[in-house]
């Protein structure tokens, strides 16, 4: 590949190796996005604009973000026709979100699980059957607003996915239990998979947030049929880490789609992926040695580490996949296709509220965009 882009000094300096090796490949998109980025960290009063937290368990709230989720959901599938309307259609749906983390092994974690993907997957296959898993020991459905006329195709199931035995080999272990009735491996034709915090970056979540990233993963390759459609929300396509996921989805699938819904996520480094026809792919022969090695780190997350209570993941957890620099030689030009309108959209956003920021006090500014989900005082990820 030949660079495409040439970095100031200073421009360089100041971001990750992999990030600028993607703008001198060509990721003009991205460099606008960083500059744009640097800009609004500049503007305290746009803080507010990023301070939502989880929703709280109440009616009110939990009916918010249910509708809020059905329309996502509705923008996605506008934009890649991830959900069939006719024919059977089993799905896994692992989107219910975090309502609080109370430590660092999400022990008393309490969700709100309004259901609002398997909402929208119900009401447009008539022949859809799901089964949903929530993220919590205490999350009993309080918030679970699954319309009634829709429970009778669905089976909800209020468990911590990060404690399921997601091993290549079963752990005697009083934290871990079997995988639940009703999965199986390749039983599902979409798994749709949302189980990650998007209001507070995930090391502030505490190292359980990866667990979940990868037990999510793992149940989802191992649960999608071979030619099923894996629909996962990823953050920063810039990422080393993100772009070895975008690459073995390209690798395994017939085709990996993105998108970025304005819904919740306009302003947000984070996306979906689509990956239709997974087991189709020119890798798919690597599909079973892949989420072994999942399956593998999985086990240093959980009982990894000095103490034998877990680690963090480390820069080279995921080289098993491929190296940084075969990913800059044989996958740059596609990640920066994939990425494009993910940067462009996050750019163009970030851009109006800077702009609306100097226009007017930042009192009015947020009572124009309150919402009924609860706040903290932090900027988040941006």
């Amino acid at each position: 590949m030949t660079s495409n882009t040439s970095l100031p000094n200073d421009f360089q300096a100041d971001i990750p190796d992999f990030q600028a090796l993607l703008v001198q490949e060509g990721a003009t998109e991205l460099a606008d996005l960083i500059e744009q980025r640097k800009e609004g960290w500049k503007d305290d009063s746009l803080n507010k604009y990023f301070a939502y937290g989880p929703p709280k368990i109440n009616p009110a709230s939990a009916l918010a973000w249910f509708d809020r989720m059905k329309l996502q959901l509705m923008e996605i599938d506008a934009q890649t026709t991830c959900v069939p309307s006719r024919g059977k259609l089993n799905f896994l749906d692992l989107g219910f979100v975090i309502h609080c983390l109370l430590d660092m092994r999400l022990t008393g974690v309490r969700s709100c699980c309004p259901g609002g993907f398997s909402s929208y997957v119900l009401e447009r296959n008539g022949r859809a059957r799901g089964l949903g898993i929530s993220l919590g020991p205490e999350s009993g459905g309080e918030c679970f607003l699954l319309e009634k006329r829709l429970r009778q195709r669905y089976e909800f199931i209020p468990a911590n996915i990060a404690n399921y035995q997601l091993g290549p080999a079963l752990f005697e272990s009083s934290c871990l239990q079997p995988l639940p009735e009703g999965f199986d491996d390749g039983a599902f034709d979409l798994c749709l998979l949302d189980a990650v915090p998007i209001w507070q970056e995930q090391k502030r979540n505490g190292w359980d947030s990866q667990r979940l990233f990868l037990s999510q993963l793992i149940l989802a390759l191992k649960g999608v049929k071979r030619g099923g459609t894996i629909v996962i929300r990823l953050s920063r396509p810039e990422l080393l880490d993100t772009a070895r996921i975008l690459w073995i989805l390209d690798r395994v699938s017939q085709e990996l789609r993105t998108c970025k819904p304005l819904t919740i996520h306009a302003k947000r480094p984070s996306f979906y992926a689509v990956a239709v026809g997974v087991g189709l792919g020119v890798e798919a022969s690597r599909l079973p040695a892949i989420v072994d090695q999942f399956q593998c780190l999985w086990v240093e997350l959980t009982f990894g580490g000095e103490e034998g209570e877990g680690r963090w993941l480390e820069d080279v957890d995921f080289d098993f996949l491929i190296s940084q620099d075969d990913l800059i030689d044989t996958f740059a030009d596609r990640l920066i296709d994939l990425s494009r309108s993910v940067w462009v959209v996050q750019r163009q956003t970030l851009c109006k509220m800077v702009s609306a920021s100097k226009k007017q006090p930042t009192r009015d500014m947020w009572r124009r965009t309150s919402s009924v989900l609860t706040c903290n005082n932090s900027r988040g990820d941006t």
